[in-house]
């Protein structure tokens, strides 16, 4: 039997030759296997270990950069968040601030707008105390007393005792005159100083005066010494007639005539206190502010053909005719309307063939 198998068998081995050494058992040599197998696994997982905890640090490392990197983003964005927060908190802060100042603009509006009605109602009161004192300046009889005197009246009060009351002199001490052409009287608070009727050069001739005259109807004077009864002067001065037909004129201070066309023309020179101007203003039918309405009609002259030349006039609208006057004169002055002619003129606002109105405005 050999050797080898005997220390398998028994379990013991011989001192081995040479060395004085006692051979392993074979439970001796089961432990060295495994303590060979325990190391060369240590030793393999040392190793495995060796190879990938360089790879596991680097993915540790590009993590942990990573991480620095996400952090360092996120912290971008939480500060870009803060700055849209605090754009949109001063843009709400603006649009507050603007609604506020919206609301004191529309507020001041209101406050302006009341305070223009309040404005425009004194106005009115104004304008109505005015009418009415102007009403009152024209309406009662002239002072006897010299301007700028008060007059003292004594009423009885209600337990019969006597009070003075002192009322001023309200007459103004001037005035403005004008001729209102077509009517033969003024207006109620305008006095009229004469009736007449309108007058003027023969249409057709070359010579005589180029503007109209109101002619008095009544206590016409002559200078007796002077008078003649023969034409030697020849300058005359003729009635002038309405060369129009119905249709543009007001009929109602006419009667029962329906157009005024060959009738004499009437006219009246009028006085109205406290004004101390008058215009009459041609394409016009109302006055600019702070003016008096006088009377409004049609702008008139002679035509444009004949040798006599005429300034304009402006003839009511709602004329008087002289009753009894009709007639088919070959002589004597003329009204014409005058109509627009557009070129030189501009045509805008006038319109060629129009005729043109006018109005007499005082202040």
């Amino acid at each position: 039997m050999s050797v080898e198998k005997l220390v398998m068998d028994q379990g013991f081995a011989p001192p081995v030759a040479g060395l004085g050494l006692p051979r392993p058992s074979k439970r001796q040599g089961g432990r060295r296997t495994g303590l060979v197998l325990l190391a060369g696994a240590c030793l393999g997982g040392v190793l495995v270990c060796a190879v990938l905890m360089p790879l596991v640090y680097v993915t540790v490392s590009q993590l942990q950069a990573d991480k620095s990197e996400l952090q360092v983003d996120v912290s971008k964005l939480q500060a870009e968040m803060s700055e849209v927060q605090a754009e949109m908190s001063k843009l709400q802060m603006d649009k507050s601030e603007r609604r506020a100042q919206m609301s004191e603009l529309q507020a001041e509006v209101s406050v302006l707008q009341a305070d223009k009605a309040e404005r425009q109602a004194d106005k009115s009161e104004l304008q109505a105390e005015m009418t009415e004192l102007r009403n009152l300046v024209t309406s009662r009889p002239a002072p006897m007393a010299s301007p700028g005197s008060e007059a003292r009246q004594n009423a009885t009060a209600a337990d019969g005792a006597h009070r003075e009351r002192r009322q001023a002199d309200l007459t103004p001490d001037y005035g403005d005159v004008y001729v209102r052409w077509g009517r033969d009287e003024c207006d109620g608070h305008a006095d009229t100083l004469y009736s007449g009727i309108v007058g003027g050069a023969h249409y057709n001739n070359y010579g005589g005066g180029s503007d109209y005259q109101c002619m008095p109807k009544e206590d016409v004077e002559w200078k007796r010494e002077t008078e003649r009864s023969s034409f030697q002067h020849d300058s005359y001065m003729y009635g002038a007639e309405f060369y129009v037909s119905s249709g543009y004129f007001s009929t109602e201070n006419m009667g029962s005539i329906t157009s005024p066309y060959n009738y004499d023309v009437p006219c009246s020179v009028c006085h109205v206190a406290g004004r101390s101007t008058h215009v009459m203003i041609p394409a016009r039918r109302s006055c600019p502010e702070g003016w008096s309405k006088e009377y409004s009609g049609f702008l008139m002259s002679e035509r444009y053909n004949y040798y006599s030349n005429k300034n304009f006039i402006c003839v009511d609208e709602a004329p008087n005719l002289v009753p009894g006057s009709y007639s088919s004169q070959s002589y004597g002055a003329r009204l014409y309307l005058v109509e627009a002619k557009c070129g030189s003129l501009p045509c805008t606002p006038y319109v060629s063939g129009y005729e043109l109105t006018c109005v007499v405005c005082t202040k």
